[in-house]
């Protein structure tokens, strides 16, 4: 028995379906990894970064039938501006009215995998969903390079890809913790992987990925990582700490949902109304202990991806 599904579907989760709308009308922002048959395994399903194409195809489904409408991170970011009053446009005005009437999700795929023009592509083309892929330039290239034993996209496909409408952001250089770099490495990380991403695709790169688990109990490295994003050009990014983005939220470090092949129906939609939001909390206080474990002068790789 996993206790997260049962608190969340039957406990959380009923409670945001008694509770009815929510006045910050929060999104959620999933993450997927790996669209594949071959599940990672041998870790707890919380821990789990795959995703069978028979559950990816049923979750799009799910939101097919519910009816929602999938937004990419850049209108996403800017309509909550809007709302907030910090920037106003006709063209923001427009995004919002188009999609006002409809419950939205923003759908995101960390690491670049090749099975996401193979596998999740047709299924996301097929219901009309919008993503962005975020990807560790390292590992793109044109010849086709590995990241965690699973093949990567190349630059080729990646164009490809964008003609088709999917969005693309930086994961990195390395795909690295980067809160254990020095300053010059850590500027490196984020400057290079936008650079590249921008001259292989000829567009602006402004949206940014932080791999493995975001260090939000370190506020001192999270306000210089802020920065350095905001240097280089970056306008949002997104993180694994685990909520649904709202008005509140830093647009540069965005709360997202974990999805994979665990996610049977009444949990995914769990998960959308709000029922999985609790765990942050859990999360937060996880990461606080383990970083102050680590000590004040010492600085420790996470190695789960969360």
């Amino acid at each position: 028995l996993r206790a997260d599904r049962l608190l969340s579907v039957y406990l959380f989760g009923a409670f945001a379906v008694a509770r009815g709308g929510d006045a910050e009308n929060p999104i959620p922002i999933l993450m997927y990894h790996s669209i594949d048959k071959k599940i990672q395994g041998g870790v707890h399903p919380y821990f789990e970064v795959v995703t069978s194409p028979e559950v990816f195809r049923d979750h799009m489904r799910f939101l097919a039938e519910e009816g929602y409408a999938s937004v990419d991170l850049r209108s996403i970011v800017e309509m909550m501006q809007a709302e907030t009053g910090n920037e106003s446009s006709e063209a923001v005005t427009g995004k919002i009215s188009q999609v006002a009437s409809r419950k939205k999700v923003v759908l995101t795929f960390d690491d670049g995998y090749r099975d996401f023009i193979e596998v999740a592509f047709p299924i996301l083309e097929r219901y009309s969903f919008s993503a962005t892929v975020f990807l560790p330039t390292a590992y793109i290239s044109d010849n086709r390079r590995l990241l965690h034993g699973r093949e990567c996209l190349t630059w080729e496909e990646v164009r490809e890809l964008r003609k088709s409408g999917v969005s693309f952001g930086s994961h990195s250089v390395e795909h690295v913790a980067l809160d254990t770099l020095r300053e010059k490495d850590l500027v490196s990380e984020i400057e290079r992987s936008k650079n590249e991403i921008e001259q292989r695709t000829g567009e602006v790169c402004e949206g940014f990925c932080c791999p493995y688990a975001f260090p939000e109990a370190e506020r001192e490295f999270v306000g210089r990582l802020r920065r350095i994003l905001q240097l280089n050009g970056y306008r949002y990014g997104v993180t694994t700490t685990i909520g649904r983005a709202t008005t509140r939220s830093d647009p540069f470090f965005l709360e997202r949902i974990p999805v994979n092949d665990f996610d049977d129906r009444k949990l995914f939609g769990a998960k959308l109304r709000g029922g999985y939001d609790w765990l942050h909390t859990v999360q937060r206080i996880s990461k606080t202990v383990r970083w102050a474990r680590a000590g004040l002068g010492t600085r420790r790789r996470i190695g789960r991806r969360e």
